[in-house]
């Protein structure tokens, strides 16, 4: 499932609720410009991920324990060669067997605007036009 999902351009991985990666799809690694081996196993929080807004990894841990909804947000990226990369997110909150948060399955997709802050690039100017 999760190649299928990377060939559309939507990329899967998997934390426990201590906030530690256990599973990435191949292109959630590529993304990053890391190893599978780099990531799984790497808190979270090593991943340069930026939310856009005043969300926080506790704040959205909060919202995970509390709603089996999941919660959809934007980020910035920042990849293993330091390129920025705004991406939506979702997070799917698990349950264990007693109804308690055991973690997430997250998606990332690049935002189709990832270029808005240079215009006048050749990326810019076909996303403008792409989305017209």
């Amino acid at each position: 499932m999760a190649d299928m999902l990377d060939r559309s351009g939507v990329y899967v991985w998997e934390a426990g609720n201590d906030l530690i990666i256990s599973n990435a799809s191949n292109g959630f690694c590529q993304l990053l410009s890391l190893s599978l081996a780099a990531v799984t196993g790497q808190s979270i929080h090593n991943l340069k991920i930026q939310f856009c807004g005043a969300e926080t990894w506790s704040s959205l841990i909060d919202q995970l324990s509390l709603s089996d909804d999941p919660v959809t947000l934007f980020a910035d990226m920042i990849n293993g060669d330091g390129t920025n990369i705004r991406c939506q997110l979702c997070f799917q909150p698990k349950r264990d067997e007693d109804r308690q948060f055991s973690g997430f399955i997250g998606t990332c997709r690049v935002d189709a605007s990832n270029h808005r802050d240079k215009p006048g690039t050749p990326e810019a100017v076909e996303d403008q036009t792409w989305f017209r």
